[in-house]
């Protein structure tokens, strides 16, 4: 019998934590109390939205679904010994995939309402259940033909609207968004250059749309796969980290710390989905 070692092992505790956070949130979304989907939906939100969109509650319905397969199959992969690492472990990297799916969906729903700080985390969060499936990944065989075309597919979708939203406000909807941005840069040097603030609004707001485009023209020529060459989603890629750099200095010049340390975490995210997506899991 193969020994035991510390790596498999210490996958347990994490995979037990996924499962308690997903049944729970799905058990409780899955019941369609629209109080409850509007708490759900304005966690962080500084001014609550008070009528939610009418496409709340089916995404809320449907992340509950995905999240409660999640419980599933990391349930199965768990009664299977799949975090033993010589085991085939397809069932635990699609139950992490579906975990995935259901977080960058609840990020879609969130930041549809401009709810940044939510869609914010969930960001991360994607992020990190990425470096989870990695994890697995590094110390496994690739064996499911299936799962390997799929399996980058959200995080190509999260950076779509992530970049695309905001984008698109600030292109499309200008008289939303650059008045409070003309308003909290008025003391601060960038008002005093030429044009002042809007030109700088729809300079990102060109980049962000920019991100979309590419990245929608890098799924069209399905750069998702794993031996396709990757040149849109790489150039998307390298704007989008520049965009949220841009961004943090911007944040940066008015001291406001924390959201410029939300941006930097952005940029270094954007590179670990580069490095996920062109260097595969041998």
């Amino acid at each position: 019998m193969k020994k035991i070692t510390v790596s498999e092992l210490i996958l347990v505790p994490v995979v037990i934590g996924l499962i308690f956070s997903m049944f729970i949130n799905g058990i409780t979304l899955i019941q369609g109390n629209p109080e409850t989907i509007g708490t759900f939906m304005n966690f962080y939100n500084r001014i609550p939205v008070e009528t939610l969109p009418s496409f709340s509650m089916p995404a809320m319905l449907f992340v509950a679904a995905l999240q409660i397969l999640t419980v599933l199959l990391l349930i199965t992969a768990l009664i299977k010994r799949q975090f033993l690492f010589h085991q085939d472990t397809r069932i635990l990297k699609w139950g992490i995939w579906t975990a995935i799916l259901s977080v960058v969906m609840y990020g879609f729903a969130v930041r549809m309402i401009s709810n940044h700080q939510a869609a914010a985390n969930l960001f991360y969060y994607t992020g990190l259940l990425y470096l989870l499936l990695w994890y697995v990944e590094k110390h496994t065989e690739s064996i499911d033909t299936l799962f390997e075309k799929l399996k980058v597919l959200p995080l190509f979708f999260t950076m779509i609207y992530t970049m695309g939203q905001p984008g698109f406000q600030k292109i499309f909807a200008p008289q939303e968004v650059i008045p409070k941005y003309v308003e909290m840069f008025k003391d601060s040097f960038l008002a005093q250059l030429p044009g002042g603030i809007p030109p700088f609004i729809y300079l990102l707001g060109v980049f962000e749309i920019t991100v979309a485009i590419l990245l929608i023209i890098s799924v069209v020529k399905r750069e998702f796969l794993p031996a396709k060459n990757k040149l849109f989603f790489s150039i998307a890629m390298i704007t989008g980290t520049l965009t949220f750099i841009m961004l943090a200095f911007g944040l940066s010049v008015l001291l406001m710390y924390p959201g410029a340390t939300n941006l930097v975490f952005y940029a270094i995210f954007c590179l670990f989905f580069y490095y996920y997506t062109t260097h595969p899991a041998d």
